[in-house]
């Protein structure tokens, strides 16, 4: 799903209070706690982390209509070897 939203903030006042929501901010609440460094904003309608400054975005953060996405663009940034997310649905970028 899109979200017109301008800022993380309202971003998250426009997710609907289900299941979706709690997951997203669970995952948002561990990559704010381990990469404090990475600033969060809106890109492309959904929460983005990166560096601002350089236009350097590692990974964005999404609330589908029916499961929650972290877009990494390419899954060998996360998992090289393809080991850890075996069990994981991947989809293109996701």
């Amino acid at each position: 799903m899109q979200y017109d939203a301008k800022t993380p903030e309202e971003y998250l006042k426009l997710l609907e209070d289900d299941w979706r929501k709690e997951k997203l901010l669970a995952i948002r609440k561990t990559i704010l706690e381990y990469a404090p460094e990475l600033e969060e904003t809106i890109q492309y309608k959904m929460l983005n982390y990166g560096s601002v400054e350089k236009d350097d975005y590692i990974f964005a953060l999404n609330a589908q209509k029916h499961y929650v996405s972290l877009y990494v663009g390419s899954i060998e940034k996360i998992d090289p070897s393809r080991e850890l997310l075996s069990d994981f649905n991947l989809g293109k970028g996701c």
